[in-house]
């Protein structure tokens, strides 16, 4: 026991040898001690200064202020009281066992300590502010601060539990919590870390902190921070070891992020602010970040995956994200700059906007999952998807471009608006027959459609380039502007319509099938010349409302088809068609043939007056009811053959082939037609057939032909007497109409004269053996009366003849009472003569010349 009310100092060791059993001072003086070893307690109850070794067995106090003379190390066994203050510029070590530690006054408050130790397994309490070089604890025990300041020139390390008893600020170069830091009450207190932190345990896991603030760098090992308030981070970020977990209301790294671990953020009601760069030097691991306020990422993000949920909103304003993984961003993302998302896939599941209508394109770097809208509220710059992209959100707006490099998959009915969109490798339906895509611009569409999932329907209000495209749907296809075909393409429908508002071209003679419903076209087909091949096949009718221009035309259609333009085609596969009726409003030529083949039985095909058909090969004609023709056919090398009865028009009319012409009828009874065959022949009508079945016209001029079988009526002339009424320089066989040759007939038409002798000019024959009797249709013939010269007359001896006609029988010429014979024709028969009386024909007689045609 010291008892002084001076000054007591000890220049040499106490107890070194041989431990006292205890030390105590009393409150008066000051006391100066060296080194002390007690094996029971060390009791200062003044102020002392300490410059050495002190162990006590049991407690160490020390109840008046204590200044270190010298580096120091206080052991209690059973623990170390230094009620007051604390100073000086040496290092301290305090090592209490399992007991507890009391620094009860300021720490350095008048001279900063040197390096401070605590070791103790028990609980270490600081009461006051701490000034020191360095502060570390060791990893057994508690220590609670409650001297709300612990501030270092150096490093401070906290591997044992902390608590804090007040807001707390610790100032150091490096700030290391490696065990545990929790609020004395939940939410009611907070760390500030003034300097470089490296946050190994646990922060508030078991009473939150009112709030975590980092003023310098950040090592993330493993780390799992909570607060009841906001947690900032200053400097740079670390992230190192094991993955770390930050929460709290509102989390922001004002600096870098970086570190190839795992970090997931939970910001509360609060916003979850990036402002630096993350994964800049060394990619992240999975970045995970949960928000109900705004989630910003103010500079580019490269980690293995990114994953925000879906309250809140996100902010993209770093113009990059980038991961080896996938990213999901569960609420609405706002663009704040142009923006690449490069994963293995994007998951928009809350939609996006730009940050200003316009101003903001998004570039998705692999496949994309777009559960909401994508421009509803401000419409994108540009959309551009390099991988497949499941659109289930309804609409995507942008007011430029949209680029699908992949296949798309619709899995709700579909709003791509935009300047140009651009599906390039095709796209299905989720549910077959279910989700339709409506594009709201012009589109491009290339790959297969409807693949594995036709879509309900598909429609583009703009142009449409279908590059290589094959297009199934359930339902109605519409283009409203110009479709341009850049490959060989296909549009097909298994129940809806196809609607083309505008042209229908290519540029490269691609092909294109036509399937569906019915088809009407508003504008022109072809017009630039190179158009490819076009196949059409509908169960309903086609309507051509413009031109067609087309290298061929295949088409099989269940009802009419309408050209209500020119219909050409360039290439020699010419014009294939197949349907139930026909209407050609213009001129129709082919580089091939014009084959019509009409469906229905009561179907016609219909040419206008002015629809001019030219064709360099042959133009067919099978099925139907009848066929209109135009004023003028013109088959350069091949046949015509009209399997129906066709109608010509009044006027001038001209038909022409390069090989025969075959008709099973031909009706103009006002038509002056003329009717060419390079070589082929003529075969017009039926002998047995119907009056339609016939040929039927004003008048037949015919230049050429290689024979001719026909069978009707010219200039109202049937039977034998059409054969003089056709125009044309060919005579007699193969030329035939009604089995009758070409040319002029020698047969008479009325008797001139009726008076005759009755004995024949020797010079001709018996007239007894050709008048007397029944003569037969074969009697009088060109070659009969060519026995007699002209001028020749019939005059009777006696007995006057009349001439008639029976029913459909033979004329008869018989003698009856009178002088005058009178003729009468029946039906269409050959005219033959009979007598009584044997007339007799004699020269230079006649009265009036006979007739003879």
């Amino acid at each position: 026991v010291v008892n002084g009310s001076g000054a007591t100092q000890f220049n040499a060791a106490v107890g070194n040898t041989t431990a006292l059993a205890s030390l105590t001072t009393d409150a008066d003086g000051t006391t100066s001690l060296k080194s002390v070893t007690t094996s029971g307690a060390q009791t200062y109850n003044d102020a002392v200064t300490l410059d050495g070794v002190y162990r006590a067995g049991t407690v160490f106090t020390a109840a008046k202020a204590v200044t270190l003379g010298g580096d120091s190390r206080i052991t209690g066994d059973g623990g170390i009281v230094l009620a007051s203050t604390l100073d000086g510029g040496r290092a301290l070590t305090l090592t209490s066992g399992s007991g507890d530690i009391l620094l009860g006054g300021a720490v350095g408050g008048t001279s900063r300590l040197g390096a401070l130790t605590v070791n103790g397994g028990g609980t270490t309490t600081v009461t006051g502010p701490v000034k020191a070089a360095s502060l570390a604890t060791d990893a057994t025990g508690i220590t609670i601060l409650n001297g709300g300041s612990v501030d270092t020139t150096g490093a401070q390390s906290y591997a044992d539990a902390v608590t804090l008893g007040a807001d707390t600020t610790l100032t150091g170069s490096q700030v290391s919590l490696s065990g545990s830091i929790d609020a004395a009450e939940a939410g009611r207190q907070g760390l500030t870390i003034a300097g470089n932190a490296a946050l190994a345990g646990t922060l508030g896991t078991r009473q939150a902190l009112a709030a975590l603030t980092v003023g310098g760098e950040t090592l993330l090992n493993g780390a799992t921070a909570v607060t009841s308030g906001a947690q900032t981070y200053g400097g740079a970020v670390r992230l190192d070891g094991t993955p770390s977990a930050l929460t709290g209301a509102g989390v922001t790294f004002a600096g870098t992020l970086d570190g190839g671990q795992a970090l997931t953020v939970s910001s509360g009601v609060g916003d979850a602010v990036f402002a630096g760069t993350i994964g800049g030097t060394e990619r992240l691991g999975a970045l995970a970040v949960n928000s109900a306020g705004q989630t910003r990422f103010a500079q580019s993000v490269r980690a293995a995956s990114v994953v925000t949920d879906a309250a809140g909103t996100l902010a993209l304003n770093g113009g990059s994200v980038d991961t080896t993984g996938t990213q999901t961003y569960g609420e609405r993302a706002v663009l704040g700059t142009d923006t690449r998302l490069t994963g293995s896939t994007v998951v928009l599941a809350g939609g996006l906007d730009a940050a200003t209508r316009g101003g903001q394109g998004l570039t998705i770097a692999g496949d994309a999952v777009i559960n909401g809208l994508v421009g509803g509220t401000q419409a994108l710059r540009r959309l551009s998807v390099t991988g497949t992209a499941a659109l289930n959100g309804g609409a995507v707006t942008t007011v430029a471009e949209q680029s699908y490099n992949g296949t798309v998959t619709l899995g709700a009915d579909t709003v791509l608006t935009g300047g140009i969109v651009s599906l390039l490798n095709g796209g299905n339906a989720a549910n077959a027959g279910v989700q339709g895509l409506t594009v709201d611009g012009d589109a491009v569409l290339a790959g297969v459609f409807g693949e594995t999932g036709a879509l309900r329907q598909i429609a583009v209000s703009g142009g449409t380039s279908l590059d290589g495209a094959t297009v199934t749907t359930t339902g109605a296809q519409r283009f409203g502007g110009a479709l341009t075909v850049a490959g060989a393409s296909a549009l097909s429908s298994t129940g809806g319509d196809l609607v083309f508002g505008g042209a229908v071209d290519s540029a490269n003679r691609s092909a294109l099938a036509l399937n569906g419903a019915s088809i009407r076209a508003s504008g022109d087909i072809g017009a630039s010349g190179l158009m490819g091949d076009v196949t059409v096949r509908t169960s309903g009718g086609v309507f051509y409302d413009g031109a067609v221009t087309v290298r061929s035309l295949t088409q099989t259609t269940g009802g009419e088809s309408r050209f209500a333009k020119a219909l050409t085609a360039t290439g020699t596969d010419g014009l294939r068609l197949t349907g139930a009726g026909f209407t050609f409003g213009a001129a129709v030529n082919s580089a091939g043939s014009l084959a019509v083949v009409t469906t229905d039985g009561a179907g016609t095909v219909t040419f206008g007056r002015d629809a001019t058909v030219v064709t360099e090969g042959g133009f067919t004609q099978s099925g139907g009811s009848g066929i209109v023709l135009p004023a003028s056919i013109t088959a350069k090398t091949g046949p015509i053959t009209l399997g129906a009865v066709a109608s010509l028009p009044d006027g001038q009319a001209s038909i022409a082939a390069g090989g025969p012409i075959t008709m099973a009828g031909l009706q103009g009874k006002a038509t002056m037609l003329t009717m060419a065959s390079d070589g082929g022949a003529l075969i017009i009508g039926q002998e047995t057939g119907t009056a339609l079945q016939k040929i039927d016209v004003l008048s037949l001029t015919v230049p050429k032909a290689g024979s001719a079988r026909m069978f009707g009526t010219v200039a109202g002339k049937t039977d034998a007497l059409a054969a003089s009424a056709i125009d044309s320089p060919l005579r007699a066989a193969p030329y035939f109409i009604n089995n009758t040759p070409w040319g002029p007939t020698q047969q008479v038409s009325r008797v001139a004269a009726t008076v005759v002798v009755v004995v024949p000019v020797p010079s001709t024959p018996g007239v007894t053996s050709l008048f007397t009797g029944t003569v037969t249709r074969a009697g009088l013939t060109p070659n009969a009366l060519a026995a007699y010269a002209a001028p020749q007359v019939l005059s009777l001896a006696g007995t006057t003849p009349s001439l008639t006609g029976v029913g459909a029988q033979p004329e008869v010429l018989s003698t009856g009472a009178g002088t005058t014979p009178s003729t009468s024709r029946a039906g269409a028969q050959p005219e033959v003569l009979t007598t009584g009386p044997a007339p007799s024909a004699t020269g230079n007689q006649q009265t009036e010349k006979e007739e003879a045609r």
